[in-house]
């Protein structure tokens, strides 16, 4: 990873594993951004990550210790209480309840959390519809994605995504009930801040990259722009 460093934006791991604090360590220093998540960590983990240069959470409260998860206080606490450290939200109406989803907002306001879609091989499927992911069989069964099994006891697990961004803005405006403004940021400026790319993208400035949607006020797509150029159907 090291030799490549100069492509790889951004790096998660477990904080709580072997070695872990570590890699951070040389990740950062060679100039890889690093991320918290699929992790178990006590909250006094994750402190220490964070001490190290961790500087964002992948997927708040998904795969991640949480009071809501096993009865005690860990990487998400933590990382909501920590200044500076960025939080990833799922916010497809399926991941995360809204209660989660207001109080990841309130206590981070809208610059420090970056919407994130986690839409996987799924997204666009219908109903029944099968796929595969990282060589899982998975499908979709009551609008979201599964991996194959019938429940928690045979080990059904969510697949990912079927939104797309745009869902996820409608979700924390709608649902959540938060700006507008402070949503499509949230899901443009704050991640690209985050990839150091808000130089040329991420806002509706002379000079930026012109990738833009335009939607109706009921939600309905009415324009796509790739590079300010418009997307025919299908590109």
């Amino acid at each position: 990873m090291l030799e490549q460093a100069a492509v790889i934006r951004r790096v998660t791991l477990a904080p709580e594993l072997p070695g872990a604090l570590d890699a951070v360590r040389m990740l950062v220093e060679a100039g890889v951004k690093v991320s918290a998540g699929h992790s178990d960590a006590t909250r006094g983990e994750a402190r220490a990550g964070f001490e190290v240069g961790i500087t964002q959470a992948t997927h708040l409260y998904n795969a991640m210790s949480s009071l809501r998860k096993g009865g005690e206080e860990g990487l998400a606490e933590e990382a909501l209480s920590t200044p500076g450290v960025l939080c990833e939200l799922i916010a497809d109406g399926i991941h995360l309840p809204q209660e989660l989803l207001r109080h990841a907002y309130g206590k981070k306001g809208w610059e420090g959390i970056a919407l994130v879609s986690d839409a996987t091989a799924g997204t666009g499927l219908g109903e029944g519809d099968e796929f595969e992911l990282g060589g899982l069989p998975c499908g979709i069964r009551e609008g979201a994605a599964w991996t194959a099994g019938d429940g928690a006891a045979e080990g059904r697990c969510l697949a990912g995504s079927t939104k797309p961004l745009f869902e996820c803005i409608r979700t924390m405006a709608e649902q959540v009930g938060i700006p507008l403004a402070e949503a499509v940021a949230m899901a443009t400026l704050v991640p690209a801040r985050s990839l150091g790319l808000e130089k040329s993208l991420g806002s509706l400035k002379v000079g930026m990259r012109a990738d833009l949607i335009r939607f109706s006020p009921n939600w309905e797509l009415a324009g796509v722009w790739i590079g300010g150029v418009p997307a025919t159907p299908g590109r």
